[in-house]
């Protein structure tokens, strides 16, 4: 039983070790999101997003304007 157990074990071994692939770089590739993007394309989503921050009338996107608007009140004393 033990010999029979002994020789599995070195078969299912074997198996396992030879069935890999050496080369599983391409396991990681994803192309839905790309590894390089034109820089153009980042420039312009920055500047949209950095216009859509300044523009925005919402106080919770744009803190700074109400931070701007409390340390510029004239405090009367």
């Amino acid at each position: 039983m033990k010999k029979i157990l002994f020789i599995l074990s070195i078969i299912s071994l074997t198996v396992v070790t030879n069935s890999c692939e050496s080369d599983i770089t391409s396991l990681n590739e994803d192309p839905k999101h790309p590894t390089v993007v034109p820089s153009g394309l980042l420039v312009a989503s920055a500047e949209q997003e950095l216009i859509s921050q300044l523009l925005t009338p919402n106080v919770n996107n744009n803190i700074a304007r109400f931070f701007t608007q409390q340390w510029a009140q004239t405090t009367y004393i």
